[in-house]
């Protein structure tokens, strides 16, 4: 895998190399797949590389224990975690959120997304809004 390319040293790429290993292997992916969304969902959440092993375990006890596979939660966090994050929802939260969506609705991860990131950003924009109508 080409992490070390997307701006880590070598200690680091190392590290995630080896959760990205583990997610591939727990999501039956591709490990490019599984490190692109590992990634993905550090950045946005602005998680550091030692988060990663709790990610990995996360995205892995979630699927155990619902009707999301590893892949499709992956997908829908690595797409929609920004999304999350400025509405204020924490990874734990919207790891339950996606795994909900897609059991019940039997969706991919990558239409959860779409689904999760509007609808989050149309609260954050109503919230935002509301509060700008409150007098200081």
């Amino acid at each position: 895998m080409a992490i070390s390319k997307l701006g880590f040293d070598q200690t680091e790429a190392e590290a995630l190399n080896k959760q990205a290993l583990t997610l591939a292997t727990v999501g039956e992916m591709q490990d490019k797949d599984a490190a692109d969304y590992l990634v993905a969902i550090m950045r946005q959440y602005k998680l550091n590389i030692d988060d990663m092993n709790s990610v990995v375990d996360s995205l892995n006890e979630v699927s155990n224990k619902s009707g999301a596979e590893v892949e499709g939660l992956s997908q829908s966090l690595s797409k929609a975690s920004s999304a999350a994050a400025l509405a204020g929802v924490d990874f734990n939260s919207f790891i339950g959120m996606a795994a909900t969506s897609i059991e019940t609705l039997k969706i991919s991860g990558k239409f959860i997304a779409v689904l999760h990131s509007n609808m989050l950003e149309y609260y954050r924009a109503k919230t935002v809004k509301a509060e700008m109508l409150i007098p200081c």
